[in-house]
């Protein structure tokens, strides 16, 4: 996945509670393509080094996965954030 990231769009934005189930059902499915769905439930723990585990090498692993993960989920919430309409946008942004 690296260095090949695509805008990925869901084709129907939320207005509201009124087509929930259908966005919700193509954001699954947009965010499920990229392989980052756990990113959603929780399944994707951020991985974080423990402390007096492994070598000095192995901080580094763990500092590219958790750089890896952060880019990840940086993408799910890209795709999220561009489903949403202008007020419910501003209404969750935060």
């Amino acid at each position: 996945m690296e260095g090949t990231y695509k805008v990925i769009t869901v084709p129907v934005a939320l207005k509201g509670s009124g087509n929930y189930l259908l966005w919700s059902r193509l954001v699954k499915t947009a965010i499920g393509r990229l392989g980052l769905w756990s990113h959603i439930t929780d399944e994707a723990p951020k991985p974080v080094a423990k402390v007096g585990e492994g070598s000095e090498g192995d901080g580094d692993q763990v500092a590219a996965a958790e750089k890896k993960w952060i880019q990840e989920d940086l993408m799910v919430l890209s795709v999220l954030q561009g489903s949403l309409e202008v007020h419910v946008l501003d209404a969750y942004s935060y």
